[in-house]
């Protein structure tokens, strides 16, 4: 059985995006701190434990020289680049098709000219896919989407878009559709509806996200809320025969470095301090590591 690390680099101003700030003052100064410290950190973390992870970029942040020389530095030590769009847009569904193209062909375009190769990975932000999304990776040439999200983070993002004229809750969420059936494993999605399994041979695979108990989300911002027999009790009650671990970028760094605005606090565990992260990161690696078999998903679906 194998198990893949994924890390979405998402920064504090795509954080406040997703919390409705609208006038978060973050200059390039701030960004580049951010890019710097955040891959020192996790690509130290990750040769630590003798793995590979794979990194979702968001294009219009690359622009800037120095991230993207963080990017380059971490491709050639031998990690995955990934597209994440190019602006982050929550709810990319909702967009028009042209739209929807032009987030994922910039970003695409924008990683080939940084790391010489193109990227053949992707996922969604927020986790909201569809059938045309997936077709369109395809004919672009990606190899797999990693978007296919929890059932009840799902059902949760969908509720709280729903309420939001009442609640008046200003998170920019989107949502597309979780995969039916709750598929724990990887499947070839079809090209007339991606949530079911294609009869005829694709060259592009669905990663779902893992999930216990049914419909219980397993990603490291949840683990980092959890003790160690928890943790085994989730990992133990889920089917997965291929799991990927997801990180996100902001969880190596913390309140105390002066990159991250005191606008984003409210994010999980972002006041924790880093060592207390770190500590908690490393037993979740190793206890997956005593169930599964590291790989690099790039490698894997070559």
């Amino acid at each position: 059985m194998k198990i893949y690390f994924h890390v979405d680099v998402d920064s504090p101003a795509v954080l406040a995006k997703f919390y409705g700030i609208d006038n978060l003052q973050y200059d390039q100064s701030k960004l580049e701190a951010f890019y710097k410290t955040a891959f020192e950190r996790s690509n130290k973390f990750f040769s630590s434990m003798g793995i590979k992870a794979t990194y979702f970029c968001v294009g219009n942040e690359l622009s800037n020289q120095h991230n993207a020389s963080v990017v380059k530095q971490t491709s050639e030590a031998g990690n995955g680049i990934a597209n994440h769009t190019f602006n982050h847009p929550f709810g990319l569904c909702e967009l028009s098709n042209e739209k929807i193209d032009q987030e994922i062909e910039l970003c695409d375009k924008t990683l080939l000219n940084i790391t010489g190769k193109k990227p053949i990975g992707f996922r969604t932000p927020g986790y909201a896919v569809n059938t045309q999304i997936i077709n369109t990776l395809e004919k672009l040439g990606y190899k797999y989407d990693s978007s296919a999200g929890w059932p009840l983070m799902h059902a949760a993002i969908k509720a709280t878009a729903l309420l939001k004229p009442i609640t008046g809750n200003k998170m920019q969420i989107g949502f597309g559709e979780t995969n039916s059936g709750f598929k724990n494993d990887v499947y070839t999605p079809s090209s007339k509806n991606w949530k079911q399994i294609s009869k005829t041979e694709r060259s592009i695979k669905e990663f779902p996200l893992p999930h216990s108990f049914g419909m219980l989300p397993l990603y490291n911002n949840i683990f980092l809320g959890l003790n160690l027999g928890k943790k085994k009790t989730l990992v133990n009650n889920s089917s997965a025969k291929c799991f990927v671990f997801l990180f996100h970028s902001v969880e190596f760094c913390s309140s105390a470095d002066d990159f991250i605005p005191k606008e984003i606090y409210k994010h999980p565990h972002v006041t924790k301090s880093v060592d207390e992260k770190l500590n908690s990161m490393k037993e979740s690696v190793e206890l997956l590591l005593k169930k599964y078999t590291p790989g690099l998903t790039e490698d894997d679906v070559k």
